[in-house]
C-alpha cells in the first residue's frame, strides 16, 4: 500500500510540473469575428461599387473558409430617411466586430455612431472624412489617377484639344480638373484643355465637341449620357473623321460594365478604383487579428489604406492600343515612385 501512495504522489507531481509547459487550448480560438457590410444604394447587382465590392467579398470568403452564416450582408435603402445611421447603429449595439460601410455616403454615420461606440471597429470604403482611431479609411489616390488621365488623353489627342467634362454636384471638380490640366501638360506642354461643368450634358458635350477636342475625360456618373451624346456624334462623322473617345472613373461610374452597350466603342480609358481589394484585405486582417492603420497624407487624424498605382488597389484600364504608350509609360511609372508632385 505504502508504494502504492508513493507512485500515486510521484504520478501527481510529474503531472502537475507538466502544466506549465503544456499549452492550454484557448476555447474560444475558432470563434469567428462577427462582421457585417452594408452596402450602398442598389445593393449588389448595381454594376458599380457595390458589385465590385462584392467580388472581393465573395474572394475572401473562398480563402478564409467563412460561410454566409458568418458574415451578416446589408442594404442601405435611400428611400427611407436615417437608413444609414439605423443601419450602422443596429450593427454596431449586436456586438458586431467589424462594420464595413460601402460609400464615401457612410461618413456622417460612421461619424456619429463610431463616437457612440469606440470599442467597435469600422470601416468605410472610399472615404477619407472620418477621423476616429476606431475606423479604417480604404480610400484611392484619386489624384494619381486623374494626372495620369491627363497625360494619356494629351498623347492620344490628334487636334492638340482635351476636353474635361463634371457635374456641378461633383465636389471633386476643382481638384480633378487641376490634375487633369497638369497632367495633360505635363505630357504635351502645348495641349489645350477645355473643361465644362454643367448639369445640362447634352448642350455642354455639345460645346465640347464643337470646340474641337477628340478625348474627353469624364466625371458624370448619374448615367451613361456622355457616352451617348459622343456616339451619336461619331455615327455621324464620315469614315476617315478621328472618332472622339471618351475617358473615366470605375466603379463610380457604373454604366461602362453594362454589358451589350456597345460602350467600348468610344472608351479610352478607365481609373479603377479596386474595392474588391480593399474589403478583402479588411476582412483578412481583421481575422489575423491586426489593423490597417497607415497614417494617410493630407487627411489628418485618419487612418486606414490609401490603394494608389503602387500598391495595385488603382488601376488604369486602357481599351485597345495606347497612343505613345512609352511616353506615357515613363510617365506612370514616375507617377508610381513618387517622383511628380501631385498637388493640384
Amino acid at each position: 500500500m505504502a508504494n502504492l501512495k508513493f507512485k500515486f504522489l510521484l504520478n501527481f507531481f510529474a503531472a502537475t510540473a507538466l502544466i506549465g509547459i503544456v499549452p492550454i487550448t484557448n476555447a474560444n480560438a475558432d470563434v469567428k469575428p462577427k462582421i457585417a457590410i452594408v452596402y450602398d444604394s442598389g445593393g449588389k447587382g448595381d454594376a458599380g461599387i457595390n458589385d465590385l465590392t462584392y467580388i472581393g467579398l465573395k474572394r475572401v470568403m473562398t480563402k478564409l473558409q467563412i460561410s454566409a452564416f458568418d458574415l451578416k450582408e446589408q442594404i442601405f435603402d435611400p428611400n427611407t430617411a436615417g437608413d444609414r445611421f439605423t443601419r450602422v447603429r443596429f450593427l454596431a449595439k449586436n456586438g458586431y466586430q467589424l462594420i464595413i460601410c460601402v460609400g464615401a455616403g457612410f461618413a456622417p454615420a460612421v461619424n456619429q455612431i463610431g463616437m457612440e461606440f469606440p470599442k467597435t471597429q469600422f470601416a468605410i470604403i472610399d472615404s477619407e472624412q472620418v477621423p476616429l482611431a476606431n475606423v479604417t479609411a480604404l480610400s484611392f489616390a484619386r489624384n494619381e489617377g486623374v494626372f495620369v488621365a491627363g497625360a494619356a488623353l494629351a498623347l492620344a489627342s490628334k487636334s492638340g484639344k482635351v476636353g474635361f467634362f463634371s457635374e456641378s454636384k461633383n465636389t471633386f471638380t476643382k481638384s480633378d480638373l487641376a490634375l487633369f490640366t497638369k497632367g495633360a501638360t505635363y505630357a504635351k506642354s502645348n495641349i489645350q484643355v477645355v473643361a465644362k461643368n454643367s448639369d445640362d450634358v447634352k448642350t455642354a458635350i455639345g460645346e465640347l465637341l464643337k470646340s474641337n477636342v477628340d478625348q474627353i475625360f469624364s466625371t458624370w456618373d448619374s448615367d451613361d449620357q456622355v457616352v451617348k451624346v459622343v456616339q451619336s456624334f461619331n455615327d455621324s462623322l464620315n469614315s476617315t473623321a478621328t472618332k472622339v473617345r471618351v475617358s473615366g472613373i470605375l466603379p463610380d461610374q457604373f454604366f461602362w460594365n453594362i454589358a451589350g452597350s456597345n460602350q467600348n466603342s468610344v472608351r479610352y480609358l478607365t481609373i479603377k478604383k479596386r474595392t474588391d481589394i480593399a474589403v478583402e484585405e479588411i476582412i483578412t486582417a481583421t481575422y489575423q487579428d491586426r489593423s490597417m492603420k497607415d497614417v494617410l497624407p493630407g487627411s489628418p487624424g485618419v487612418y486606414g489604406r490609401r490603394y494608389n498605382l503602387k500598391n495595385g488597389g488603382l488601376q488604369i484600364e486602357y481599351v485597345g492600343a495606347i497612343t505613345n504608350s512609352a511616353r506615357l509609360s515613363t510617365i506612370t511609372s514616375a507617377v508610381r515612385a513618387g517622383k511628380i508632385n501631385l498637388q493640384p
